[in-house]
């Protein structure tokens, strides 16, 4: 009876550690590196891979006997792990990128993931096969009975780290909890098994001693990240970490890692200011989406004509730290005109709040598209909607970093991309070159194009500027400049696609412009992306066919591959699910735990389903009815994906829900055929390991290359291409 006990209990200990830590780190991976969707593909890549690892390693040791002290004994590792992992977290970050705010998804991400992420999830792969032998060794036929425990037990955690743990603890306080549930139960099956009291006094002092210490230096592990500035204040949101630090008299807002503003900062305000009012010097309510900022009131308190100004920033956590400034309200207080700052969605703002026709100018403050929410403010869709907002002649500005005296492949993609977009929606656009390249965008406007026009429109309206003066003005709209900037664009004038919601190519180019600067080969994407990529399908298609060929030789290999298969499908369906909600709703941060634990609910939702199949003898084709199931709502997206986005976070989460549900019942039904020919233990290593090596690939290969390269509605259909085929392989073992 104890064995029984301890064994699902450490089956529902690992399973509930496994689901927080991954929800932790995930979350971590995007605050510490800058909130790249790339960051998910590679955290999940390392994640299950490694866990994949520890439970193919744990087959080769299945004639090891798993006794409840060896059970404990690895619980009781696997928390000092936790311990030390999660302050190696903050050392390693600030080891790989000592500047704040510099963004490196290679350097940083892939080296923390390696070596941090890589061994927690291999020692969990070792404590779940285990826990799970340690339980089926006792009653084979209940092969289910593991995932269904650890499905549930991720879940339940899942929800409860969501709603509850993220919001209120921080990242190294989880990390303890998750250490201190481990050791309470390691204790207790030690204390069970009557061990030498000697010895559990000192692994009670060791953890004591560095659970205590880590508990004590969560101030300068933070204090390590912001080296060199004063952390004023800092909070968790459902759309992220938001800390607002000051160095000097500067006062910058980071969320997720990324910097939202920065005051005093008299030079960007300027330009961000002067360049389109100067275009239209009479606008009288202006729209500027990005989070408020005293130095571009300032600066719009130098044109009388302006009546209104309305910020729109979807996180009111970051609102509430310019609010809250001295500065802010003193400029306020002064300007002659009202200012509304609106806590939403810019998107949800557009279609249900904004008047039509309503605004003279539109600024975006944002920068580089580097990952999906970035990449929503310069896409088609975005550009019609605030098109639907502005006067017959308003115009809309932002800009992006540039150079003066080169441009790589990577920047002139990203200019020309961007110009096309702009073009297949307004009918006058104009880029102004320099150490930032300014895009002007409207209908029927004639831009200013000389630095004489600009100059002497600022002296006739009495604009006083520090900056943005004759001498920047020359310098930046000069006839050299121009030609400079068009040269590089003709010379690489193939380089160029429309960026949109469901096709966000610029997402990619961003993350290949910041990579640029790292990894030179990657140029060769480049030219993969038009002329070679088909030889990347060819390659892909061709190991498939060499897989299979391999694999055709036993059943049991062909239900592993199968189950990779599947592991790769699900996985991408569930990124693509997250990555649709970001482009819909704007925000990732909150919404991953969710769906993830929503996804793991459905699944011991499924396991326990078909327990009550198998019981009734009506399993024989219960795994190739779900994937044709599966098929059918992957290809309901595939069809209607634009239409379900946009409607429900609840479609969000049915979705994922019915999608875990027959996920339980295929790999249910795959253990079980293995099981009847080796030992339960082998069943859920090789069914198990092999899902989780095709989830691993999965994460990488859809963030990095199918969602950037192919666009989300070709991604879908490629997961219903896979589904076909496993039941295929399915329908051919049946027959068989």
């Amino acid at each position: 009876m104890y064995e029984k006990v301890s064994g699902r209990i450490g089956i529902f200990v690992v399973g509930s550690s496994a689901i927080v830590l991954q929800i932790a780190l995930v979350r971590q991976s995007l605050t510490l590196f800058y909130g790249t969707e790339i960051n998910l593909g590679i955290v999940f890549f390392f994640w299950l891979l490694a866990e994949g690892l520890g439970i193919y390693l744990s087959l080769y040791l299945r004639r090891v006997s798993i006794s409840a002290k060896f059970l404990a004994a690895i619980i009781y590792l696997f928390s000092l792990l936790v311990i030390l992992i999660g302050m190696s977290v903050f050392y390693l970050r600030k080891l790989i990128l000592p500047v704040q705010g510099e963004i490196s998804i290679f350097k940083g991400v892939i080296t923390t993931s390696f070596l941090l992420v890589f061994p927690l999830s291999f020692f969990a792969g070792i404590m779940f096969l285990a826990a799970s032998r340690f339980v089926s060794s006792l009653s084979v036929k209940r092969i289910t009975y593991s995932y269904s425990i650890d499905s549930l037990a991720a879940s339940l955690l899942g929800f409860m780290a969501s709603i509850f743990f993220i919001r209120y603890f921080s990242f190294l306080k989880i990390f303890l909890a998750v250490s201190l549930l481990n050791f309470i139960f390691s204790s207790w099956m030690l204390v069970k098994q009557h061990e030498n009291k000697k010895i559990l006094l000192a692994l009670v002092m060791i953890f004591i001693v560095l659970f205590s210490f880590a508990l004590t230096s969560e101030g300068r592990l933070q204090n390590i990240l912001w080296r060199g500035y004063k952390i004023v204040s800092e909070a968790n949101s459902i759309y992220g970490y938001d800390v607002l630090v000051k160095k000097g008299k500067q006062k910058s807002i980071f969320s997720n890692g990324n910097l939202i503003t920065s005051w005093p900062d008299s030079y960007t305000a300027e330009e961000t200011i002067h360049i389109p009012l100067l275009n239209n010097p009479t606008a009288r309510r202006i729209l500027i989406v990005g989070s408020p900022n005293p130095d571009l009131i300032r600066e719009l308190n130098k044109y009388k004509s302006i009546r209104e100004v309305d910020f729109v920033e979807i996180d009111p956590q970051v609102s509430s730290f310019v609010l809250g400034d001295s500065e802010w309200r003193r400029q306020v207080a002064r300007a002659e005109f009202r200012v509304n700052l609106y806590n939403c969605d810019i998107r949800f703002f557009l279609k249900r709040r904004a008047p039509a026709s309503f605004y003279d100018i539109a600024i975006v403050t944002y920068s580089l598209p580097y990952n999906l929410l970035l990449n929503r403010f310069f896409t088609q869709e975005f550009f019609k909607e605030l098109k639907g907002v502005l006067k017959k002649k308003a115009l809309v500005s932002f800009f992006l970093p540039g150079s003066e005296t080169y441009f790589n492949k990577e920047e002139i993609f990203i200019i020309n991309s961007l110009l096309r977009t702009l073009k297949s929606v307004f009918s006058s656009c104009l880029i102004l070159p320099g150490s930032s390249i300014h895009f002007l965008a409207g209908e029927g406007i004639e831009f200013i194009r000389t630095w004489q026009d600009f100059e002497r429109r600022r002296k006739f309206y009495s604009i006083r500027t520090s900056f943005v003066n004759k001498y920047f003005l020359f310098d930046r709209l000069s006839a050299a400049r121009f030609s400079f900037l068009n040269n590089f664009r003709k010379r690489y004038a193939s380089l160029s696609a429309i960026n949109s919601d469901f096709n966000p190519i610029m997402y990619f180019l961003g993350s290949l412009f910041v990579l640029s600067f790292q990894i030179k080969i990657l140029n060769i994407f480049l030219n993969v992306f038009y002329l070679k990529f088909f030889i990347l399908l060819v390659l892909f298609s061709l190991m498939i066919m060499i897989y299979l060929f391999w694999a055709a030789k036993s059943k049991t290999r062909l239900l592993r591959f199968v189950a990779s298969g599947l592991g790769f499908v699900q996985m991408s369906f569930q990124l693509l699910l997250i990555i649709c909600f970001q482009i819909a709703f704007g925000y990732i941060y909150y919404q991953i735990g969710l769906l993830v634990s929503i996804f793991m609910l459905g699944y011991a939702a499924g396991s326990i389903i078909f327990l009550w199949i198998h019981k009734l003898n009506k399993d024989r084709r219960c795994d190739l009815v779900s994937i044709c199931i599966m098929a059918i709502l992957m290809l309901s997206w595939f069809l209607f994906f634009k239409y379900f986005a946009f409607r429900s976070n609840l479609i969000f989460l049915a979705t994922s829900l019915l999608s875990g549900v027959l996920d339980g019942i295929i790999i249910s039904a795959l253990s079980y055929r293995v099981a009847k020919n080796s030992d339960s233990s082998a069943a859920i290593s090789f069914i198990y390991g092999s899902e989780l090596f095709g989830s691993s690939l999965g994460a990488l290969v859809i963030t990095s290359l199918f969602i950037p390269i192919l666009g989300i509605k070709i991604s879908f259909l490629i997961l219903v291409v896979m589904l076909s085929v496993s039941s295929l392989i399915l329908e051919r073992i049946n027959v068989a």
